[in-house]
């Protein structure tokens, strides 16, 4: 009766050491058990009362530690909120990024089309002048010289890379300089100046030129 009577009243009996008020906190009591009243109680009270109040203390210590890993569940919740925030705002400060440099590229890729559509316009106009020049160019040589020309037909580069061989060669097919290239000097009173005849100058420029003689 005794043990059943503390078990239900110790948490308000003074002997049972109440002072920690509001119940649970993991504070130890003053004073767990008055000596007074353990002293004037039998062996089997005494027995009683340690035991309960041993039940009380380990209630106590059981509460403190579901209370602590509650606190600790709790911050864990709150930093595996703040943690999915931080990650929500950093993939949006990406995203954001992403777009202005999507944009920026869209802008400079439009900036580049219209760049080379204006090189390409350029360069049309070039062609078309330098076609021009060539052509002038080409139809003042000699058929003769002409027919030393190898190479494409139809490459305006390479024919302006060979009007200055093929002006030299219609030069010296026109008796304006010598074999050699180098410019007729009039012929001193009665001196004799032997010279290359047209069809000789034309066989010499068609050997340089890795053609085959005329037959």
């Amino acid at each position: 009766m005794l043990t059943n009577h503390l078990f239900l009243t110790g948490r308000h009996l003074p002997f049972l050491g109440t002072s920690d008020a509001g119940g649970g906190g993991g504070g130890e009591p003053e004073d767990p058990v008055d000596p007074a009243i353990l002293a004037s109680l039998n062996a089997n009270g005494q027995e009683a009362l340690r035991r309960l109040a041993a039940q009380r203390d380990a209630e106590r210590t059981k509460n403190s530690t579901m209370q602590s890993e509650l606190d600790s569940l709790k911050q864990w919740k709150a930093d595996q909120e703040t943690a999915a925030q931080t990650a929500r705002d950093q993939a949006a400060r990406d995203q954001g990024k992403f777009e202005e440099l999507a944009q920026d590229l869209t802008v400079e890729r439009d900036a580049l089309k219209v760049e080379v559509e204006s090189l390409k316009g350029t360069i049309s106009s070039l062609k078309s002048t330098i076609n021009t020049l060539v052509e002038a160019e080409w139809k003042e040589l000699p058929d003769e010289v002409k027919d030393l020309y190898i190479g494409d037909p139809d490459d305006p580069v390479v024919k302006l890379k060979f009007i200055p061989k093929g002006k030299a060669h219609a030069a010296k097919i026109a008796g304006t300089t010598n074999a050699d290239g180098t410019a007729r000097l009039p012929k001193p009173d009665g001196a004799t100046n032997v010279l290359p005849t047209r069809e000789q100058v034309l066989e010499e420029m068609r050997r340089n030129a890795g053609l085959a003689p005329r037959g």
